[in-house]
């Protein structure tokens, strides 16, 4: 248009020679949604794949409808998504077929089926990533946060690697991610303690379809003096199971104080 002018960048341009349905524009933007994790709009309806199945729907998972991304592989749509990240802020982690690379393209891991996916989303427009929810456990907090993820065909165990400049922990403290079949969480839950690899916290899951994720923080007091001792051991650390406590150093929990 004359004396108009788009000033940024340009991810990819698709050219058609004729006029797209409505169900082709769902297939087009849900390809650039996944391949870029940049969030459709509710209103331009559901994340289907090239056949139209749909791979995340937009109503059912209204309340979840908050920085969704995904991984998944269609050839028709040339898609081939290893591993992805909300490009959206405060989006947390990244998820990776297997492991997680440099980049997309260095991910070694190859999808089994053709037209399989890993959607998810969370549950509230919160911008700030605060563990201030009540877990249950004592020194146990989890973020204010759940997320939903949707399975469609075969996708296998994923990584999930959280910064460490997102989460605040200290000496001896945990994270963990927490997996739960429904909205509900507590210390029933399946709990995967991540690994601190690098500059990031790991940890591997195969999701099933439906499935809910939350992160957990264990605060463990490294550096509290033991009782009725004069002496702060700074190297240890302890920890309050209800009933009973202990110190343990961070490299052998096996041997108890």
């Amino acid at each position: 248009y004359a004396g108009n002018m788009f000033e940024g960048n340009i991810a990819e341009i698709i050219f058609y020679n004729d006029k797209m349905s409505s169900s082709d524009l769902e297939k087009i933007t849900t390809y650039l949604s996944i391949k870029y994790g940049i969030t459709k709009d509710a209103s331009s309806g559901d994340y289907v794949s090239s056949s139209g199945s749909v791979i995340w729907d937009a109503t059912a998972n209204a309340s979840y409808h908050n920085r969704v991304a995904g991984i998944g592989l269609d050839s028709i749509s040339g898609l081939d998504q290893r591993q992805s990240k909300s490009v959206h802020s405060n989006a947390y982690f990244t998820v990776g077929l297997g492991s997680i690379a440099a980049t997309n393209s260095a991910n070694a891991n190859a999808f089994t089926a053709d037209e399989s996916f890993l959607v998810w989303g969370h549950n509230g427009s919160v911008e700030a990533n605060t563990y201030d929810s009540d877990f249950g456990g004592e020194n146990l907090s989890r973020i204010n946060k759940i997320w939903l993820f949707e399975e469609t065909g075969t996708v296998g165990t994923v990584e999930i690697a959280v910064s460490e400049s997102d989460v605040t922990l200290v000496g001896c403290d945990k994270l963990y991610l927490v997996i739960s079949s429904d909205e509900t969480f507590d210390e029933t839950d399946n709990m995967i303690l991540m690994e601190h690899v690098g500059s990031n916290y790991t940890g591997q899951y195969d999701f099933s379809d439906g499935e809910y994720m939350s992160f957990v923080t264990y605060e463990s007091h490294c550096g509290v003096a033991l009782p009725d001792e004069e002496i702060t051991f700074d190297e240890f650390c302890y920890r309050n199971e209800g009933t009973w406590a202990y110190y343990y150093h961070p490299d052998d929990d096996e041997n108890l104080l």
